[in-house]
């Protein structure tokens, strides 16, 4: 069986086949098309991602420490989401999926929840997808859009820089005094310095059950 690693690298070579958006498009509604029949008796509430437009229905069952994903939705592009989840995360052991991605989070079903409950802001263009969400400070009551994520078309790219003036617009618009970007990525700081950002806090983090990794 191929490893969750595995099933992301050929999900994105895939991707990269594709030259425009419109394309990506059509193939992640093919991907859905492929999803098994999802039973009817299945499509119950309990089953049921609350927040979203449309239904979407994700369904789990755990055999020889082997967990099973089904899904569908009553959306196109909902069910072409929603099945990446199943392609790469269905057939495997819990341990697996934990450990696919150890310094995330998040998953990608948190960014698709977040942003069905319009919590969080999904943006395309040609160069790629990037993430926004909002916070309030609880004592100044100032809201700050924070980027929460950025994929880029062509490795290499930076899509806050590219996207930096649209970013400003939006935050404008949507009464945010300021935008926000945080990253483990050492190599950022000195490129994001030189675009005019500044360095506001520290964070600093210790593992409360052993030895900070």
């Amino acid at each position: 069986m191929e490893s969750i690693q595995q099933k992301q690298d050929q999900i994105i070579e895939e991707f990269n086949f594709f030259q425009d958006w419109s394309e990506k498009y059509q193939y992640l509604i093919d991907l859905g098309k492929t999803l098994p029949e999802f039973a009817e008796n299945n499509k119950i509430d309990s089953n049921l991602i609350k927040g979203c437009q449309s239904k979407v229905w994700l369904n789990s069952s755990f055999n020889d420490n082997i967990i099973i994903f089904e899904a569908d939705s009553d959306a196109i592009i909902s069910k072409g989401i929603i099945s990446l989840l199943v392609k790469v995360f269905s057939g495997h052991k819990p341990e697996e999926i934990l450990e696919a991605n150890p310094q995330l989070t998040f998953t990608v079903a948190d960014i698709y929840l977040a942003c069905a409950q319009e919590q969080a802001t999904l943006w395309t263009t040609d160069e790629g997808m990037d993430v926004t969400t909002g916070e309030t400070d609880i004592f100044t009551g100032k809201r700050t859009m924070l980027i929460w994520l950025a994929w880029a078309e062509k490795r290499g790219t930076n899509l806050v820089s590219v996207h930096q003036d649209f970013f400003i617009e939006q935050a404008k618009l949507g009464g945010f005094s300021k935008l926000e970007v945080r990253s483990a990525v050492p190599e950022l700081k000195d490129y994001i310095l030189s675009q005019g950002w500044q360095l506001d806090t520290i964070v600093y983090t210790r593992d409360v059950y052993g030895q900070l990794t």
